[in-house]
């Protein structure tokens, strides 16, 4: 049961916090992680996240445009993280500057989820 409900927040915890454009036509992605306060009785969750890529659509409807649908890595290393240590604040994850385009997809590997 723990481990379904440590799942439903790792799903709820990945914001995009940001994508700013900058002189060269790109744009910053940054990534955080947070966690709600939760009503259960949890000293630690532990996640540990190995991978965070995104996902450029085909076709893109940007100057830019593409026939091929890309993905481009965020983060590419394993991390551990405390969801109860960082309920009510953000822990940053990780950022890469992309081209401007339409991104459809956040794929999210989880290493590892321990409560």
């Amino acid at each position: 049961m723990k481990k379904v409900i440590l799942i439903v927040l790792i799903l709820g915890i990945i914001t995009l916090t940001g994508c700013s454009k900058s002189i060269d036509n790109t744009g910053n992605l940054v990534m955080q992680i947070t966690d709600v306060p939760a009503e259960l009785d949890i000293e630690k969750a532990l996640v540990t996240i190995s991978n965070v890529q995104v996902h450029m659509a085909l076709g893109n409807e940007s100057e830019n445009s593409t026939t091929e649908s890309s993905w481009y890595n965020v983060i590419n290393e394993s991390k551990t993280y405390d969801l109860v240590e960082i309920k009510d604040a953000k822990e940053f994850l990780g950022s890469v500057e992309l081209t401007p385009g339409k991104y459809t997809q956040i794929r999210l590997t989880v290493e590892s989820a321990t409560a």
